[in-house]
């Protein structure tokens, strides 16, 4: 069948893709541009009955489809117009950790949050959920949005640029204690909260607690929740898989949040300088309830953070 696009400056329909012709690149920039201006795909309705056979979708389905597309290229082109050409692409995370005296990580925060903000929202509902919550909580310093920008970075600085897998790092790293946080603290006073078994499978928790939101969550989302607290030696929780066995951005929200929760003193009950902590976690130093357990190149990324002062 014939695929027609309605011009809405002209107010007419016009043959967009013949019967049996192939889409071609020139040809989807041409429909965008005008979808842009108001226009929008159509087939003859006689037709449209077979078309969802064809398609195995329902009618309902192909105009929700259709106007959840539209309004997500019209979110796209308002973002465009306000972030283009915003975030810095000078911005380096070594610079940043190592002068920041007075422990204010808006910059990065901002940083990360203006790159978001141009990630095309027609991938996938995840990626346009993921620049939703961006756009409304990475306007202010809280230790979940830190792990998140820091998750995020290290995994740019290491060539990760999908949008799918740096969503899934900002998601997973703000959901991934879902689990714990429903945990009563009452049952940790008089028992070791690290190595308590109800601690242990927080991660499961988390797992059952999003499935309960009604959103469907990508399988790398879940991973790297389930994840976040394994290591490459098998120790970790709570499935004890070793590095083989981990799927590699996992370790991009696990070390970013060790990093954070330890200069932030919610591992030893100190806080720890930035500069200390990464050397740590470089020479992966042994710390009670801390992961240092991590691939080379992990270790190698965490290393070229640390000042040639603290290097020295």
């Amino acid at each position: 069948m014939d695929l027609f696009i309605f011009d809405n400056e002209r107010k007419s329909r016009i043959v967009a893709l013949y019967q049996g012709s192939k889409i071609e690149d020139e040809m989807m920039l041409e429909w965008i541009n005008i979808e842009k201006k108001g226009g929008y795909l159509q087939i003859i309705w006689e037709e449209m009955e077979e078309f969802c056979t064809q398609a195995k979708i329902e009618i309902d389905e192909v105009k929700y489809t259709n106007a959840f597309l539209f309004k997500m290229i019209k979110i796209e082109d308002e973002r465009e117009k306000m972030f283009s050409g915003l975030y810095d692409e000078t911005f380096l995370l070594k610079t940043f950790l190592n002068e920041n005296e007075k422990g204010d990580f808006m910059p990065l925060v901002k940083r990360v949050h203006d790159e978001v903000m141009l990630f095309p929202l027609s991938i996938s509902k995840e990626v346009s959920f993921t620049t939703d919550l961006v756009s409304k909580l990475f306007i202010r310093d809280m230790l979940p949005i830190r792990i998140a920008c820091i998750a995020y970075m290290l995994a740019r600085m290491n060539k990760i640029v999908d949008p799918e897998k740096l969503s899934s790092i900002i998601l997973a790293s703000l959901i991934k204690d879902l689990g714990r946080n429903q945990i009563n603290r009452s049952f940790f006073k008089n028992l070791d909260y690290f190595t308590d078994d109800l601690y242990h499978k927080h991660p499961m928790l988390s797992i059952f607690l999003m499935g309960k939101t009604g959103f469907e969550f990508s399988k790398l989302t879940k991973r790297l929740v389930l994840e976040h607290h394994e290591d490459t030696e098998g120790t970790g929780f709570p499935r004890n898989k070793k590095e083989d066995q981990i799927e590699y951005v996992s370790f991009y929200v696990n070390i970013a949040d060790q990093l954070i929760m330890f200069v932030e003193g919610m591992v030893t009950g100190e806080k720890v300088e930035m500069n200390k902590a990464l050397k740590i976690f470089a020479i992966q130093s042994t710390v009670e309830n801390l992961n240092t357990n991590y691939p080379r190149v992990i270790i190698d990324t965490i290393k070229s953070l640390i000042s040639i002062e603290e290097n020295s």
